[in-house]
């Protein structure tokens, strides 16, 4: 009797360790985050989101006169073709859409607010690693 209960334990042993599979799980790497400079010179503060693939991500605020660093994070590089900005102004309906742009690795974004918002200029940039970058 000892020896099946045994022999039943080896087995379901042997059985758990191939279900798991052998070796280390695949380790996806981490996407870089990619940084998107924004100047509002409009005379609202303004609400900032990255549309892509037909969803929008909200990623910040820029108060009305400030330069400020927001950050697209967690996507890969392949699902940011042809991607748009939506520029919403608080305290009214207006949300103006950006033209679509394509970004790669070790790039960032530049987009700067007019008061007119369909006059606003969006381009990319080459973003420097931190050992390039200026104190």
């Amino acid at each position: 009797m000892r020896t099946s209960v045994r022999g039943t334990a080896l087995l379901l042993a042997a059985v758990a360790a191939a279900a798991c599979g052998q070796g280390r799980p695949s380790v996806t790497p981490r996407v870089a985050p990619v940084p998107v400079r924004v100047t509002n010179n409009n005379r609202a503060d303004v609400v900032i989101s990255v549309v892509g693939a037909g969803s929008a991500m909200r990623l910040g605020t820029v108060v009305s006169g400030q330069t400020q660093v927001l950050t697209i994070r967690n996507v890969p590089v392949e699902r940011l073709q042809g991607v748009q900005f939506d520029i919403h102004q608080i305290g009214t309906e207006e949300t103006f859409r950006t033209r679509g742009l394509s970004l790669g690795p070790e790039q960032m974004v530049v987009l700067r607010i007019e008061d007119l918002l369909s006059t606003s200029s969006l381009s990319v940039a080459e973003n420097p690693s931190p050992a390039k970058r200026m104190p």
